[in-house]
């Protein structure tokens, strides 16, 4: 980890008496752990947390979950779909059509999703014990058929501090960021910024409320909703964002963040 760091920054982190955010994400995954950090991270465990705190409504339709892909009835998909793995980060699958799908190339794809043991990629301790499934859920669209924008609320104790969302995520991926008051930011990461003014949506405080009630009780962890239409959608809860090395080429967002967070005898 210490490592993986020292070639993102250039230098090794100061895990004694962290002050950036970076810092103390890798102090968590070093020092801290709780259960709920892979309950969290288990793409279907976690649906179980987001339902107990803010209801089953706020989840993407579920279509199909199996530890083989001859479980997943890939041919009986009603509709379309993203193919996930539960036990790690990526490697997503897109379905708009069952019917058109090449089924040998899916599951060969599929097959080498269920290998992987996402674990060993950065050492984020919390994916290490998530048995390796695949979950087919409702493929998030608005009605034009565009992907929606992934709202990921970075919130410290209770308060969300501030906004990245991701734009065109599986194409010419893009980032604008916000504070606390939504006022944009410079910063937007190796991502670069979309060439067109992006407007947040009418829905931005409620989906504020839903981000801090999924954070309630935890010091830190970064919450990503989607807006499709209007319809408010829960992704993920994130415990160590980046593995870390989020901020490389933005110390002053490393300390501006990091000074938000208050770790436990420190």
């Amino acid at each position: 980890m210490e490592g993986h760091y020292l070639e993102k920054f250039g230098r090794l982190p100061n895990l004694e008496a962290p002050r950036l955010l970076s810092e103390k994400v890798l102090w968590r995954m070093l020092y801290q752990y709780d259960t709920v950090y892979s309950r969290t991270a288990d793409k279907l465990e976690a649906r179980a947390f987001i339902t107990e705190r803010i209801g089953g409504e706020y989840l993407p339709a579920i279509y199909a979950v199996g530890r083989t892909t001859g479980e997943l009835n890939l041919r009986g998909l009603p509709g379309p779909c993203i193919l996930k793995g539960t036990h790690m980060s990526g490697g997503n699958i897109i379905v708009r059509d069952p019917a058109q799908l090449d089924l040998a190339a899916t599951t060969e794809a599929l097959e080498r999703v269920l290998q992987r043991r996402f674990y060993l990629r950065s050492r984020e301790y919390h994916y290490k014990s998530i048995p390796p499934r695949i979950i087919a859920e409702e493929l998030l669209q608005h009605q034009d058929g565009q992907l929606p924008a992934d709202y990921k609320f970075y919130v410290f104790h209770g308060k969300a501090k501030m906004l990245w969302v991701d734009i065109d995520r599986f194409g010419d991926r893009r980032r604008v960021v916000f504070d606390e008051d939504l006022k944009p930011l410079v910063f937007a990461g190796k991502r670069g910024a979309p060439d067109t003014p992006f407007t947040l949506p009418s829905e931005i405080e409620r989906m504020r409320e839903v981000a801090e009630a999924l954070a309630r009780g935890f010091d830190f962890v970064r919450v990503d909703l989607y807006n499709v239409d209007g319809r408010i959608v829960a992704g993920e809860l994130t415990f160590t964002p980046g593995a870390g090395v989020l901020f490389a080429h933005a110390p002053e967002m490393d300390l501006r963040y990091g000074a938000m967070w208050n770790l436990p005898g420190h």
